[in-house]
């Protein structure tokens, strides 16, 4: 447990060598700084493991960039509960070996108080699933190119989000997705390209 500790931002940032990572019930209460922690890390040799699993990230407003370009091919995130994210832009974007995100994904996670997803989970040519069903995502007005360039991703269910201004790009160019519902996302602004270059879709659900 570190009690005092409050950043951790770029803490591992370029680390090539750094192919094991093992924070299962890391407790850092007042941490609320995680930007670009392990960004570029694990880049060298074969593909590794990020274990959160259990981590205290309570108190996390910031984990833009968080694993940026990271090598790594799973994330355990399982147990993880940032209640208090704000900023989550990039977090898991251009990780070129990312199949897994933890055995239940992202399922545990409620991402009310959450302001902007822009390329949260982007261009991730390797992961298949999310599980995004109950984010919320009320307070999050920027989605945009969220899950871009994700050529394996088979689903981001956002049937449930009431959030969204900015959704450009949010699922440009994932070939294999077939359904997509923003039924519940009545304030866009900005949708361009949104669903561009989905040549699997079969059904979009918009606002009544």
């Amino acid at each position: 447990s570190y009690a005092a500790l409050k950043d951790t931002s770029l803490m591992c940032a370029a680390c090539n060598d750094l192919n094991t990572v093992t924070m299962s019930g890391f407790s850092a209460p007042l941490d609320e700084n995680m930007t670009c922690m392990f960004m570029e890390s694990g880049t060298s040799g074969t593909p590794g493991t990020a274990n959160l699993s259990g981590a205290d990230l309570s108190a996390v407003k910031s984990a833009s960039l968080m694993f940026y370009g990271a090598g790594y091919d799973t994330v355990n995130m399982y147990g993880t509960k940032p209640s208090a994210l704000l900023y989550a832009d990039g977090m898991f974007s251009h990780m070129p070996n990312l199949t897994s995100l933890g055995p239940e994904g992202l399922n545990a996670w409620r991402l009310t108080n959450l302001k902007t997803a822009s390329y949260m989970l982007s261009d991730c040519p390797k992961l298949t699933t999310v599980n995004s069903t109950d984010w919320g995502m009320n307070a999050c007005t920027d989605m945009s190119y969220m899950c871009a360039n994700d050529s394996v991703l088979t689903l981001l269910d956002m049937s449930k989000w009431t959030g969204g201004k900015n959704i450009d790009c949010i699922l440009y160019n994932c070939p294999v997705i077939t359904e997509a519902d923003i039924s519940k996302l009545t304030g866009v602004t900005n949708a361009f390209m949104a669903f561009a270059k989905m040549p699997a879709l079969t059904k979009l659900t918009l606002p009544s």
